[in-house]
């Protein structure tokens, strides 16, 4: 089975300017095969067949139609192939999920998303020594602290790696393929469906709920209140840090907010995170069959007065957390339809309609055939669980 960890790494100052030198090496090749798309109408794999071409011809061109500095050409000749085949599958991915756009986006320097993908093309990609991981094209050997992972000891086999960049300093991936778990958790035959709210985050089948606020041994809501709340005076502060030109990004004090507003972003996610983590980790370790509900919180967030909590729930994040663990330890995870899970009984299969359909606002169902009064949550719980078993 391929799995994938993540963990802090700690470059000095040599690998961190290779690392740079790596990100912005491949944001320009993926901008330039971009153009290639849009104006030459040619096909990724196309894209990067001609950007080969010109960059060993020495005839690869600035935004100003001149040829590129020498000293920019050697850093990307120096970059490993990989980047190239990574920014062509990112062209790839783009033009599927492209709707009403004609042309695709070109990625800035300011909001990038600073990092890289090296697959194994051969047993020379990746070599592993003594808690050193060197990898093709980069010079410097990465240090890894083997005591942050879970799964991996060095002997296993590396796939691909992924190097990130955010306000907390340089992160590394690794992909491999584990044989054997040894963590992993006993059967229990137990089954559970589980119902997602906004009120309470889930309900299962059992009448057991977890509750964000509620969670103090988990989350300190008092804290991660306070840090929402200086988010919003952040915000506040920033918007009014303009020049009169308009040139916002001139504005040095408009650049240190940014950074504290990200800063702040990925605190608040990484508490929710550990939220989730928690709950995953309870119903994989107590239940063999877990059934859920296939929700599309893109579709939800059109409600605009819940779209706060439902971005909170990380609804998304949580599926794939437990899709991940279920694998892990070979338990079953089943996605069921979510239609009318909330308006049907689950004892005998009746469906609300018209004006007996429960509204948001109506917590408790109520069903008119068998007179069943339960939970609407509760309800629709089982009924997950009754379309996983059918």
């Amino acid at each position: 089975m391929l799995i994938t960890e993540k963990i802090k790494i700690r470059p000095n100052k040599e690998l961190r300017r290779r690392l740079y030198q790596l990100v912005d090496g491949k944001r320009f090749i993926y901008n330039y095969m971009v153009n290639l798309v849009n104006h030459d109408k040619l096909k990724p794999y196309n894209a990067e067949s001609v950007y080969r071409k010109l960059l060993k011809e020495n005839k690869i061109l600035n935004k100003d139609g001149e040829v590129i500095d020498p000293r920019f050409h050697k850093l990307l000749d120096s970059l490993p192939s990989q980047i190239e085949d990574m920014c062509c599958d990112d062209i790839k991915r783009a033009l599927k999920s492209k709707r009403k756009k004609k042309l695709l986006e070109y990625k800035s320097k300011r909001y990038a998303r600073k990092s890289f993908t090296i697959h194994r093309k051969s047993d020379s990609t990746f070599k592993f020594n003594d808690s050193l991981l060197k990898v093709v094209k980069i010079d410097i050997p990465i240090k890894l602290y083997m005591d942050k992972f879970k799964y991996y000891t060095g002997n296993e086999k590396i796939k691909r790696i992924t190097i990130s960049n955010n306000t907390y300093g340089w992160y590394i991936s690794i992909s491999y393929e584990l044989s054997h778990n040894p963590y992993k958790m006993e059967k229990t035959n137990k089954k559970i469906g589980i119902d997602w709210g906004i009120k309470s985050f889930s309900t299962d089948s059992n009448g057991k709920t977890f509750t964000f606020k509620k969670r103090k041994k988990l989350v300190n809501y008092k804290e991660y209140e306070r840090l929402y709340n200086k988010l919003k005076q952040l915000q506040k502060i920033q918007s009014k840090k303009r020049l009169n030109n308009d040139k916002w990004y001139l504005s040095r004090k408009y650049e240190s907010l940014k950074t504290k507003i990200t800063h702040i972003y990925e605190k608040l996610a990484n508490i929710r995170r550990n939220f989730l983590h928690y709950i995953s980790k309870y119903y994989v370790r107590n239940y063999d069959h877990i059934a859920i509900e296939d929700l599309k919180p893109s579709n939800m967030n059109k409600n605009h007065r819940l779209a706060r909590m439902i971005n909170e729930a990380m609804f998304y994040t949580w599926k794939v957390f437990l899709q991940y663990k279920c694998a892990l330890h070979d338990k079953v995870l089943l996605i069921v339809n979510p239609r009318d899970t909330s308006q049907t009984c689950n004892q005998c299969g009746t469906v609300l309609k018209g004006k007996n359909k429960l509204k948001l606002s109506n917590r408790v169902f109520k069903c008119n055939k068998c007179a069943l009064e339960i939970n609407r949550d509760h309800n629709a719980a089982i009924n997950i669980l009754n379309l996983s078993l059918a």
